[in-house]
This record gives structure tokens, C-alpha cells and sequence, in this order.
């Protein structure tokens, strides 16, 4: 008789169907949260009630669902696991401190929207086939880097002088303009960058001169 009041309980269709609408309210009271207002506040206590009146019901999902299928089959599925770390990770905002462990602790909390995709079958495919493909994704992780790596070094020579090179006053410093896209030819032929005028918007002389920062406001830099 225990066992078929069991069932009855875990009637898995209407019972799926209360958790889920508990999860999406624990979302929204996760999300009310005033971090302007102290903790002991009127609205974040009576958050913080309410969250544990929902982490109850988690845990009472949690012992149905050992009473159900066993300790041990509970715990040999992945997704119970998650679940079950999830609703543990739900005390840890009623504990005292604020340390950094804690606090990552607490921050665990805000996975617990991802225990909708413990509900849904098709969900969780695609959750398995990202964590599945993620192996093969690598190669071409790979090889977009490959071709990064080749245009980085098209583009050092292509537009070095516009990277280590500019137009300014060799008395004051000043440059031409701070923004010199092609930069300049330090006294040699080829390349992309141009000529420096001898006189300057402002007067002075110019020179190409190289940066000593190694960094010019341009194309490449």
C-alpha cells in the first residue's frame, strides 16, 4: 500500500509538470533579488523564505525519486546527479559567511534554470549531441587558428611600417596625426606606408620616425 500511495504521488506527468512551474518561480524570486537592500531587508528575507520553501519541494522531489526507483538508480543517472547538486548547492544561501568559496557556492544557484533540461527529453539530446560533438569541433578550432596565425603574419608584413612608423616633429615628438593609417617608409623603397612632407601641418619638420612603443594608431596597430 506505501509503495502504491508512492506512485500516486510520483504520477510522473502531473508531477513533471509541478516541478517544472516550481523551477520557473524559484527563477523569478532568483531574479527579484535587491543587492542594493541588506540581506536581513523586508523584501530579500522574505525572498529568502520563499527560496527555501522551494528548495523543501526540491528535496522532496529528490527523496520521491529515490522511493521511486531506488538510492542507487537515483544516483547511476548523470541528470539526477545534476539535479541532486543543484538542490544541495540551494542550502548553501542560509549558511553563515561570505567567503569566496561560499560565494561561488551560492552563485551555483543561478544553474538551477538548466534543471528545466532535465525535464525535457529533446532538450537533453541536444545537450548530449554539443557535449558529444565538442571532441570533433576541435580540428576545426584548429584550423581557424592555422589560417589566424597566416593572415597575422600577411599583415605584419604587409603594414609593418604602419605599425612601427610614423610622420612626427623630430624636435618636439609631435606627430603629423595621431591617427596615421599607412604609416610611413623609414628611409627605404617598397612597402605600403608613404613618404613624410618636409613641413608639417602645424610648421615643424617631419621625419619617419619609429615608435618606441612599438604601437601606432593605424591598420595594423
Amino acid at each position: 500500500m506505501g509503495r502504491a500511495m508512492r506512485n500516486a504521488a510520483y504520477a510522473p506527468e502531473d508531477f513533471e509538470l509541478m516541478i517544472i512551474v516550481v523551477i520557473f518561480v524559484n527563477c523569478i524570486s532568483l531574479s527579484l533579488f535587491r543587492p542594493t537592500e541588506p540581506p536581513d531587508s523586508t523584501w530579500n528575507s522574505t525572498l529568502d523564505t520563499l527560496e527555501l520553501s522551494l528548495n523543501g519541494v526540491f528535496t522532496l522531489e529528490v527523496l520521491l525519486r529515490c522511493m521511486h526507483v531506488g538510492v542507487r538508480g537515483y544516483f547511476r543517472d548523470r541528470w539526477s546527479q545534476f539535479d541532486f547538486t543543484l538542490v544541495l548547492a540551494g542550502y548553501s544561501g542560509f549558511l553563515g559567511g561570505g567567503g569566496g568559496d561560499l560565494r561561488a557556492l551560492r552563485a551555483m544557484r543561478a544553474l538551477r534554470p538548466l534543471r528545466t533540461i532535465t525535464r525535457f527529453e529533446s532538450l537533453r539530446s541536444v545537450v548530449v549531441c554539443l557535449v558529444e560533438a565538442v571532441p570533433l569541433l576541435v580540428s576545426v578550432v584548429g584550423l581557424v587558428l592555422f589560417f589566424a596565425f597566416i593572415f597575422a603574419i600577411a599583415g605584419q608584413q604587409l603594414f609593418m611600417e604602419s605599425y612601427h612608423y610614423r610622420c612626427q616633429n623630430p624636435l618636439t615628438g609631435v606627430p603629423e596625426t595621431y591617427i596615421d593609417e599607412f604609416g610611413c617608409k623609414p628611409g627605404r623603397t617598397g612597402g605600403i606606408g608613404r613618404s613624410c612632407p618636409a613641413v608639417g601641418r602645424l610648421g615643424g619638420p617631419l621625419e619617419c620616425t619609429q615608435l618606441a612603443s612599438g604601437r601606432g594608431i593605424s591598420v595594423a596597430g
